[in-house]
C-alpha cells in the first residue's frame, strides 16, 4: 500500500509541476525549436500513458530506495532517474533532429531531473508516513 500511496503522490506533484513548466516554456522554448513538427493538438492518450508509466519507474528507482536510507537518497535517486530518462529522450532528439539544440537538451534534462527528484521526495514522505 505504501508504493501505491507514493505513486499517487508522485503523479500529483510531478503532474502539477510539469503542467506549470510546460505552460510557461512550450511557447517560448519548445515551439521555436520544433516549429511545424510540433503537434497542433496534444495527443492525450500517449501523454497520460507517459505519466502513468514514468511514475512507476520514478517511485521504484527513486522514492522506494529512500525508505531504507532517508529522504536525501529518495531525492538523489529520483534526480538520477530523471536525468537518465530525460537524457534518453533529449540526447536522442539532439542526435537525430536537425532543429533540436544543445541548449534545449540541457534545459529539458535539468528540468526532468529536478522535477523527478522533487516529486520522488514528496512520494518518499508520503510512503514513509504510511509505513510508520
Amino acid at each position: 500500500m505504501a508504493f501505491l500511496t507514493g505513486y499517487v503522490v508522485f503523479l500529483i506533484v510531478f503532474g502539477l509541476m510539469d503542467f506549470a513548466w510546460l505552460s510557461v516554456t512550450v511557447p517560448k522554448l519548445y515551439l521555436p525549436v520544433l516549429g511545424d513538427s510540433a503537434a497542433t493538438n496534444m495527443r492525450l492518450v500517449p501523454a497520460i500513458a507517459f505519466y502513468l508509466f514514468y511514475a512507476v519507474g520514478a517511485v521504484f528507482f527513486g522514492a522506494l530506495p529512500g525508505l531504507s536510507s532517508g529522504p536525501r537518497t529518495a531525492f538523489l535517486c529520483g534526480l538520477f532517474f530523471g536525468a537518465v530518462a530525460y537524457g534518453t529522450y533529449d540526447l536522442t532528439n539532439y542526435a537525430t533532429l536537425r532543429n533540436w539544440s544543445l541548449a534545449l537538451t540541457v534545459v529539458d534534462m535539468s528540468w526532468g531531473a529536478l522535477a523527478t527528484g522533487v516529486a520522488c521526495l514528496a512520494a518518499y514522505f508520503a510512503m514513509n508516513q504510511f509505513s510508520s
